[in-house]
């Protein structure tokens, strides 16, 4: 069964909406270090979740990581 997570709607309280979760992982080629992020959108479209990634290096200063690989955690396969 697919693990989605619901919040509510600030437009109409009365209806969910669907949260999207990705679990990043960023690499530093000069450095050789990773790091981990778990992200969550409201869509699962690929400029929605690029956009929060970025967002997420900004805000967390990880200058010159880029992103090296991207699950989407939304529906499991086990």
């Amino acid at each position: 069964m697919p693990q989605v997570t619901l919040v509510q709607n600030p437009v109409l309280p009365t209806e969910p909406v669907r949260v999207y979760t990705h679990l990043v992982t960023l690499i530093n080629r000069v450095t050789g270090d990773e790091q981990a992020l778990t992200i969550e959108t409201l869509s699962d479209r690929f400029c929605d979740v690029m956009r929060e990634i970025a967002h997420q290096r900004v805000m967390k200063g990880l200058k010159g990581y880029e992103v090296f690989e991207t699950l989407d955690l939304t529906e499991l396969p086990f």
